[in-house]
């Protein structure tokens, strides 16, 4: 059977998406990290409510990227106002 690349929207930047305020890294980045090494990532778009918010997701991709030992690019993380003016 052949899968083809799946594009995700993850809409939240808190704690169970990339573990903002813990130590840990949530349960959603972590999982897109694993899709990614079956090769089936397509493209990442991260929004969120808050700035801080999407600073902070930057910043756990950079640590994953170096955890993982290979990279996911977000194509754009944007606050939900952003997304909306754009639109």
């Amino acid at each position: 059977m052949n899968i083809s690349s799946l594009n995700i929207l993850v809409v939240g930047t808190g704690m169970y998406v990339c573990g903002r305020g813990t130590n840990g890294y949530g349960t959603i980045l972590p999982a897109i990290y694993e899709w990614a090494r079956c090769g089936q990532l397509g493209d990442v778009y991260i929004a969120g409510t808050h700035i801080e918010g999407i600073n902070e997701i930057k910043r756990r991709v950079q640590t994953l990227n170096s955890l993982f030992g290979f990279e996911i690019k977000p194509k754009r993380m944007k606050t939900d106002y952003e997304y909306l003016k754009t639109s």
